[in-house]
């Protein structure tokens, strides 16, 4: 008869998909066990394991990044709802990277939200109406061929930083829609891109408090 299969580690870990790690060498290893081990030896000199760890970062970082990658996606999947209000609490913490990282990749923020789009589609038709709601209900005076009309009135440039629009320009909200700004003549400007997306939910008086300092 073969060894039966070990469920349980001798400190009585459940070894399930989660709890095991298999070497390639095939020993097996409780991952509670070497949790609470690393926690005993970080509690008895933490300098010396902090140093430690660095060297095994320094000496084989592809191994441990793939490691973080692996743990963070598990525990992405097992805590969902913990994920959403840490993003939510980085994002009122640090709303600055939120807007560094949109312009640094557009391209994956294009892509993200066009996966999201049509994974969620009945969420991204409720956002669709909400918004326009919002722009029916808040829209103001509007002379004839604003968009010409304003071009002419900033000589060509963007709003807040003066670089020359060209073809390339977004109507942007002095103060933005979800700050209770309206959709009308006396509220929008020309701006550039890179502008506009790095403005944000910030008002124009913000925004150029912020590229002033």
């Amino acid at each position: 008869m073969g060894r039966p299969k070990q469920t349980h580690c001798k400190r009585g870990h459940l070894l399930d998909g989660n709890n095991l790690y298999i070497y390639a060498t095939g020993v097996r290893v409780c991952r509670s066990c070497q949790l609470e081990r690393s926690h005993k030896q970080y509690d008895a000199n933490p300098e010396l394991a902090s140093e430690r760890k660095q060297r095994q970062y320094a000496a084989n970082p592809e191994l441990y990044r793939a490691r973080n990658r692996e743990y963070s996606h598990r525990w992405v999947l097992a805590n969902p709802e913990r994920r959403v209000e840490h993003n939510r609490k980085n994002r009122e913490t640090h709303p600055e990277y939120q807007q560094n990282y949109k312009l640094r990749h557009p391209e994956k923020i294009r892509e993200s939200n066009s996966k999201y789009a049509k994974t969620h589609p009945e969420k991204n038709r409720e956002k669709v109406r909400r918004y326009n709601a919002r722009k029916k209900s808040s829209v103001g005076w509007f002379p004839p061929d604003y968009e010409n009309l304003m071009f002419k009135l900033q000589e060509g440039k963007c709003a807040y930083c003066d670089v020359s629009l060209g073809m390339k320009f977004h109507l942007e909200h002095r103060v933005p829609f979800s700050r209770g700004g309206p959709h009308s003549f006396e509220n929008v400007v020309l701006s550039c891109v890179s502008c506009n997306l790095h403005k944000g939910t910030m008002t124009d008086v913000e925004y150029l408090a912020r590229v002033s300092m």
